[in-house]
């Protein structure tokens, strides 16, 4: 049996991932080259889509992304209103937003983007 590509293998680990992520709206996968590898879900479903704009508009808010997590402490987590962005590193040159629509506090948020990671990371080893 041919293991399956990393790339397919985290795409369908997403998908199984964002069914238990309240509010999923949908999901970014971009690579350390500026380029969007694969999306999911329905964009439409931010009521504002200027946070995924800001992260994942275009080959340079990807390349600055990368510039900005090196280093930090994964998964991060971002908002804007009620929009929230889960950052996650699987690999060092592959970057994933998970982009949900609801409240949350930070604390919450943090969490949640740690139990998504989590979760993400079992499938993975799968």
């Amino acid at each position: 049996m041919t293991e399956q590509p990393e790339e397919d293998k985290l795409i369908a680990a997403l998908q199984q991932v964002s069914t238990s992520i309240e509010g999923f709206a949908c999901y970014v996968i971009a690579s350390s080259n500026g380029k969007i590898i694969a999306e999911g879900g329905d964009r439409a479903k931010l009521r504002w889509p200027s946070l995924m704009q800001m992260l994942f508009g275009g080959s340079e808010e990807i390349s600055c992304l990368f510039d900005f997590l090196e280093g930090k402490v994964i998964p991060q987590h971002y908002g804007q209103g009620d929009i929230h962005c889960v950052l996650l590193k699987p690999t060092k040159d592959i970057v994933v937003g998970i982009f949900y629509e609801r409240e949350r506090d930070a604390a919450k948020m943090y969490y949640e983007g740690l139990r998504v990671a989590a979760d993400l990371d079992a499938r993975m080893a799968k």
